[in-house]
């Protein structure tokens, strides 16, 4: 009889230890955390919103797997589409934050998209990361809910400017006077075109022909026609891909010869893969975003990525994205899952390394980036300062035809 209640006490013993054992594993169990990406999926420009998509990604798995140290959190993505479009990102914005149980997000390619979604988040006290959308407006005027990783149209204009304008005579002795810009009729269009102006003319160079030609436009006969009439210096492309491809396939068919320079909307490998050697060749063209071994956690960040073998590369923006996601849940881990928190940590936010470098957030809440210049050679595009142009190999097209004239 002994044996047989020894045998029962010490079953009755495993099973309140599985209980209890069970019991403390639930309470150990992390509270889940929804954090959203949101971009084009889909669309002409979905190659640069599915690799900023994956980038968000990557960044939650590592932080999950506590690469990044211990966490209080788990998290889960949650991705939405904007197509590149005003209504979408409405739309979208709208969805997102109605819904309670995510906290913030990182958000839009595209400015028009992140322009329309501006006023929802702000209405609705929902903090976002702006990962790619360069258009000032988005953060300036700004509460602290909307911050931006990436930089905006002004600093990158006036780069722009300044190389023309400044570095182009040191190089070639001879310093361009006219300008013709082509640009969307976009708000990113419309602003690259605003900001390009102001840059140019300020350092006296003279615009003497602006043509807005519309999203999806594919034949520029027109555009192009006009230009070689009017014979400037320098041609100016205002817009993204798809466009810029079709623009730069039809340049040289249309007789013009002038150097042609693009906005951050010429950088993506797309771009490169859609030009023959040819049309690529000596186009310049100018972005924040650098090859990846340029950037203190930028090997780290790719080699990382190549591990999970997505179908897509990240794109020029990946790492904007990448980095905007671990903002994110650095500040969710310091304060909660509570939105008006978390907005107040990212709009002071500080950091002296970050997988893109040092990050500060000013007034508006924009952080402060370095802008590097590209040109076709050979095939590729590379950064200037690696390429044939840099040394005496070659010289940009254009400059002969503008000491000419």
């Amino acid at each position: 009889m002994r044996k047989k209640l020894s045998k029962l006490g010490i079953i009755l013993l495993i099973m309140v230890i599985m209980v209890i054992s069970f019991q403390f594993s639930s309470s150990l169990a992390k509270e889940k955390v929804k954090i959203a990406f949101i971009g084009p999926l889909t669309g002409s420009t979905a190659n640069l919103g599915q690799g900023a998509r994956n980038s968000f990604q990557l960044a939650v798995n590592r932080y999950n797997n506590g690469e990044f140290g211990d966490t209080k959190y788990e998290y889960e993505m949650v991705a939405y589409d904007d197509e590149c479009a005003s209504n979408t990102a409405v739309r979208v914005a709208q969805k997102v934050t109605s819904d309670p149980s995510i906290v913030g997000g990182v958000a839009h390619y595209c400015s028009m998209a992140g322009i329309s979604a501006k006023p929802i988040y702000e209405r609705n006290s929902f903090p976002i990361l702006v990962w790619g959308a360069v258009l000032p407006d988005i953060t300036n005027p700004s509460t602290k809910y909307i911050n931006r990783v990436c930089g905006t149209q002004v600093e990158q204009n006036e780069y722009i400017a300044d190389w023309l304008m400044n570095f182009l005579p040191e190089k070639y002795g001879v310093e361009p006077k006219t300008f013709v810009t082509i640009c969307d009729s976009s708000d990113y269009g419309q602003g690259m075109k605003e900001f390009f102006t102001e840059s140019i003319t300020k350092r006296g160079g003279e615009i003497i022909g602006s043509f807005d030609i519309a999203v999806g436009q594919k034949d520029f006969s027109t555009e192009l026609t006009k230009t070689k009439e009017l014979d400037p210096d320098v041609v100016y492309y205002g817009m993204i891909a798809p466009e810029v491809i079709y623009l730069r396939e039809q340049y040289a068919e249309h007789g013009l010869e002038q150097l042609a320079v693009s906005c951050s909307g010429g950088v993506n490998e797309t771009l490169v893969n859609s030009l023959n050697e040819d049309q690529l060749e000596g186009f310049v063209a100018f972005n924040e975003t650098a090859p990846y071994e340029k950037y203190p956690g930028g090997e780290e960040f790719i080699n990382a990525y190549n591990d999970l073998d997505f179908d897509l590369p990240p794109e020029a923006y990946g790492i904007y994205s990448y980095t905007g996601a671990l903002m994110l849940m650095d500040a969710i881990e310091q304060v909660g899952p509570n939105r008006s928190k978390v907005a107040d940590i990212i709009s002071n936010y500080e950091a002296e390394e970050s997988p893109i470098g040092p990050i500060k957030m000013d007034e508006n809440g924009q952080n402060m980036v370095q802008f590097f210049v590209y040109v076709g050679d050979d095939g590729e595009q590379v950064l200037w300062s690696e390429s044939e142009y840099a040394g005496e190999e070659k010289v940009l097209p254009g400059i002969e035809y503008m000491k000419e004239k």
